[in-house]
């Protein structure tokens, strides 16, 4: 399976395109609506954010992304086209956006968004 990375920053989308055939795509969308994402929190980060992409095509991410604990909460349109995964912010203007899939040490998927890993979950 490639690797498709996917980066977000706050009210900034940074892309990458990444090349890929129907297939990955359908792997792309089970994946990513297989249910919510947190993040993997690194010893002393105080964040904790959430990201969750729907069936109806909305993706949301939430939680508290600064040392102050400061929350906040973004929604995306998002689709995947010829296996790239694309946001939107008004449903018009479609961003590529490069995103890694990939599986953890007991084989379940993990996802990694601007460097940060997320997991399903629990």
């Amino acid at each position: 399976m490639r690797l498709i990375r996917l980066v977000l920053l706050p009210a900034i989308l940074f892309a990458v395109m990444s090349p890929a055939g129907a297939a990955e795509g359908q792997e792309i969308e089970r994946v990513l609506t297989s249910g919510t994402w947190c993040m993997v929190v690194k010893a002393g980060d105080r964040r904790s954010e959430t990201a969750s992409f729907g069936r109806d095509g909305v993706a949301v991410v939430s939680g508290n992304t600064s040392p102050g604990g400061v929350a906040r909460s973004e929604r995306f349109r998002w689709r995947v086209q010829r296996g790239t995964l694309l946001l939107s912010e008004d449903g018009t203007t479609w961003t590529p956006v490069h995103l890694q899939v990939g599986h953890d040490t007991s084989g379940g998927d993990t996802i990694v968004i601007d460097g940060d890993s997320y997991r399903p979950c629990r």
